[in-house]
């Protein structure tokens, strides 16, 4: 990528996928699509999946990761609440004993942030992963 284009930027996200990059998490796990849309927020492609192919919206990775994690990990607000209105699950973990969507947002943002307060509202555990 260019040095003039910041990863991680709309610019630079949509640079990565004209030119085939494909985003890894810090697990090394490659995103699909609607994974990498949920991790930065991308809601024309996430509304895109939830009328195109919806059973999309909550596959898993390899490490049992599904877009609502990569969405917490992000704390993107908006895409949660898609992936929740299609069916995604509050209290899902990431992989077996990975944490809950809500430990993801506490790690990652801390407790003040605006979607602790929505997820608990939906009924959503704090669960920290096993090991």
């Amino acid at each position: 990528m260019p040095i003039y284009i910041l990863r991680g930027s709309p610019e630079g996200n949509k640079w990565m996928q004209e030119h085939g990059v494909v985003v890894e998490s810090p697990a090394a796990a490659p995103l699909d699509e609607v994974a990498h849309a949920a991790s930065v927020g991308d809601m024309d492609i996430l509304s895109y999946y939830a009328t195109a192919n919806k059973d999309l919206l909550h596959k898993e990775d390899v490490n049992g990761w599904k877009p609502i994690h990569e969405a917490a990990r992000g704390g993107h607000q908006n895409a949660i609440e898609l992936l929740i209105k299609y069916g995604a699950r509050v209290n899902d973990r990431a992989g077996r004993y990975g944490p809950s969507v809500l430990s993801l947002v506490v790690q990652n943002h801390g407790r003040d942030h605006p979607l602790v307060n929505y997820l608990t509202n939906l009924g959503a555990l704090e669960i920290g992963e096993e090991l």
